[in-house]
């Protein structure tokens, strides 16, 4: 059996391809004790993420206003522009959903993707129950735009969890290289990933969703 400073590598993490010794196992069940909330969120994130991402792929065309659908209506707080007309639910949790809205402009259409919070939340008490995250006069661009964004938060918010493990190894084991652990919290991170990366390799337009850490 293969060993690393005397001591055998027989412990498996998901995500992990290599084998960890038994103070590495140790470190890393510590340290996924601090980022477990972190790291399921990630997780769950780059799922939904990647559904949605599928679902843009299949989409042969997008909602447009005069559909015989009972269409929502919603406004936001500051906003003197016409309400907006939600079009598409993107995503939904306990705390929020992301909308895909449109309303008259001129003679066009302006599109948004649109965040409405619970209406008993902190931020909503503070800031309105909703919130235009951003806008356009083209709907795919728009949907392409905000799938990138929120791809890209999600990486950052995968950086902002090594940091804390990394923090959180050297304050707990000063002085030892425990490199492979922070390595095998951050291929577990990567597995949501995988999901995106495959969808890149055959998608016609790029998807994400908006997440509220």
């Amino acid at each position: 059996m293969l060993k690393r400073h005397g001591e055998p590598c027989q412990y498996r993490v998901p995500g992990f391809g290599g084998r960890l010794t038994e103070t590495e196992y140790q470190a890393y069940t510590e340290a996924m004790d601090v980022v477990q909330d972190q790291v399921s969120q990630l997780l769950e994130g780059a799922r939904t993420l990647g559904e949605l991402e599928t679902q843009a792929i299949n989409w042969r065309e997008l909602p447009v206003n005069g559909t015989s659908q009972l269409i929502q209506a919603i406004r936001i707080q500051g906003d003197r522009g016409a309400p907006w007309q939600i079009l598409k639910t993107l995503s939904k949790t306990a705390t929020n959903e992301i909308l895909f809205c449109s309303r008259p402009r001129g003679t066009g259409q302006e599109y948004g993707i649109i965040e409405q919070f619970g209406p008993h939340s902190a931020y909503a008490r503070a800031h309105g129950t909703a919130e235009v995250l951003m806008t356009s006069n083209d709907p795919k661009i728009l949907i392409q735009d905000h799938l990138d964004n929120e791809k890209n938060i999600l990486q950052l918010f995968r950086k902002d969890i090594q940091a804390t493990v990394e923090e959180t190894l050297a304050a707990k084991y000063p002085g030892e290289n425990l490199s492979r652990v922070v390595k095998a919290v951050d291929d577990r991170c990567q597995c949501g990933e995988s999901t995106l990366r495959r969808n890149d390799q055959t998608k016609t337009i790029k998807s994400a969703v908006r997440i509220r850490f």
